[in-house]
């Protein structure tokens, strides 16, 4: 009963995160040019190859594999399928979890873990994104867990392939994991005093090592690598990528329980290490890859996190007794926070299907989306924000000849719906010819579609470029600037320079500051 209902809020959940970003690009066969000019979907088996073969070599990353599941999703428009087998694939980690850390297979014990994976991996979205996010991470994380459990067990050699396959996944994961193996089969040889690896291990490894390999050689891995080059110095980058974590507070709360664990066992500590040294040593390395080489994708320490609750409930154990008097507090938090989060989806998602919805029968392509303020919520939910690019995949979703111009609730319903009711509230710019609101202050609004002279354009490029400097969170780091988003957030537009006609009949021109 407990399982059955937790399966369906993932199903919820899954639902109500409206397809968006990589989960439609992935639908066509240019992946990131659709937006440019026309370009067939990938809705055959063959299109799908052709598309991985593009964006191995043309485009942004190696992982063939892992996209061309993505492909099957996106380029069939099986995004209901996906909705449920996401949601399967959520309940599979819980259970490989409680498998790989000795959990008792009971209905109650499933729920507990499930709560505990939730309240350690919310911030780094493993459970709620898209259906590129969640196959780059989430499923990722299950294939991780299944060949980290079969390790130290009888290899055949039918897993040579499936180490070739996860090496060429995901680069977040397969690094640390060539690191861990290869450095745990020199330390037991070292403390065995002969090679502690079998043939099959070794091949295995050599197969792992292989995709990775082909992973991240890709020339378009390479391209991609060169785009995200930092000019910040070594220890500011990891400076930066700690800091987060120290922000985040769970993951802290995390590492402090597997400090607990080894200080338990300080006597004994290379013993009681090797015993599990793969499982530390890819935790280990997978912390240093984010600290490295994050910036500002916190959910690459997703690896790091998972590995290390299986190794924080294998050895509860340690804990003293005081401390377990934390977990029934615990599992409240967390099902509270699962809970409130699960609601806020499923308004968030109901918003987005109205907003598309207005979006594809307004013959301007005119409508609106509602601000959110999601605070604390921001990565636990899928939320609503893209640029130029995301928002045209829309256009080919739907089959329509424009993309869709997003307003706030001020200017739908007072600027494009009222007669005129939007000036009321609006000032004037100086020198513009154009009016504004505090709700609506990154655009300017004109009536009438008139060129504007070149003292009159040269007025306004000076005020967007400065539309929105020092307000409320303004200064905060990007990640946590998102939490309090001004009403002015919601505002899309598909140029710089749009003009429509209100239901009244009235033409206006919107000029916009063009940042997004």
């Amino acid at each position: 009963m407990l399982i059955g209902l937790l399966g369906c809020c993932l199903v919820l959940f899954n639902y109500f995160s409206v397809p968006a970003h990589d989960e439609l690009a992935y639908g066509w066969l240019g992946l990131s040019t659709p937006h440019w000019g026309f370009c067939p979907r990938a809705n055959t088996l063959s299109a799908l190859v052709r598309q991985q073969y593009v964006g191995y070599f043309h485009d942004f990353s190696g992982r063939i594999f892992v996209h061309f599941v993505v492909g099957l999703f996106s380029g069939f428009g099986l995004h209901l399928l996906f909705d449920f087998c996401n949601a399967v694939v959520c309940m599979l980690l819980v259970l490989l979890v409680m498998r790989a850390s000795g959990v008792p297979r009971t209905p109650s014990k499933y729920v507990q873990t499930f709560l505990i994976v939730f309240l350690f991996c919310w911030q780094a979205s493993v459970f709620v994104r898209d259906a590129a996010f969640c196959i780059n991470y989430l499923w990722t994380s299950c294939f991780l867990l299944f060949l980290l459990m079969r390790w130290r067990k009888e290899l055949n050699y039918w897993f040579v392939p499936l180490f070739f396959l996860f090496g060429w996944g995901q680069e977040a994961f397969s690094m640390p994991l060539v690191v861990a193996l290869l450095t745990a089969i020199v330390w037991r040889s070292i403390g065995e005093k002969h090679f502690a690896a079998t043939r099959c291990q070794c091949a295995c490894w050599l197969a792992l090592l292989s995709g990775t390999a082909f992973l991240c050689c890709a020339p378009s891995a390479v391209a991609r690598a060169s785009r995200y080059a930092e000019r910040d110095s070594f220890a500011l980058i990891i400076g930066k990528n700690l800091a987060t974590i120290v922000l985040e507070l769970w993951p802290v709360v995390l590492l402090t329980l597997l400090a607990i664990v080894l200080f338990a066992h300080h006597r004994d500590f290379l013993r009681f290490v090797t015993r599990d040294i793969e499982w530390w040593l890819f935790g280990g390395a997978s912390f240093c890859m984010y600290a490295i080489l994050a910036k500002n994708t916190y959910h690459i320490i997703a690896p790091c996190l998972i590995c290390s609750i299986v190794l924080a409930i294998r050895h509860r154990d340690c804990y003293g007794l005081k401390m377990r008097r934390w977990l029934a507090p615990m599992f409240v938090f967390s099902a509270l926070w699962f809970s409130v989060a699960l609601g806020a989806q499923i308004v968030i998602g109901m918003d987005a299907y109205a907003m598309l919805a207005r979006y594809k029968n307004d013959p301007q392509g005119i409508t609106k989306r509602t601000n959110f303020v999601l605070g604390p919520f921001l990565h636990t939910v899928q939320h609503w924000c893209w640029d130029r690019w995301a928002r045209s995949l829309f256009r080919w979703e739907f089959g329509l000849e424009r993309d869709p111009a997003i307003f706030n609730d001020e200017l739908y319903d007072k600027l494009y719906l009222g007669n005129g009711d939007w000036f009321e509230a609006a000032k004037p710019v100086p020198c513009t010819g154009c009016w504004t609101t505090e709700n609506s202050f990154v655009v300017l609004v004109k009536e009438g579609c008139d060129d504007l002279t070149d003292e009159q354009r040269a007025a306004v490029d000076a005020y967007l470029a400065t539309a929105g400097v020092d307000r409320r969170f303004s200064r905060m780091p990007g990640r946590f600037r998102l939490m309090f988003p001004t009403s002015a957030w919601p505002i899309a537009l598909p140029s710089d320079i749009f003009t429509f006609r209100s239901k009244s009949g009235v033409v206006y021109t919107v000029y916009n500051r063009g940042k997004e």
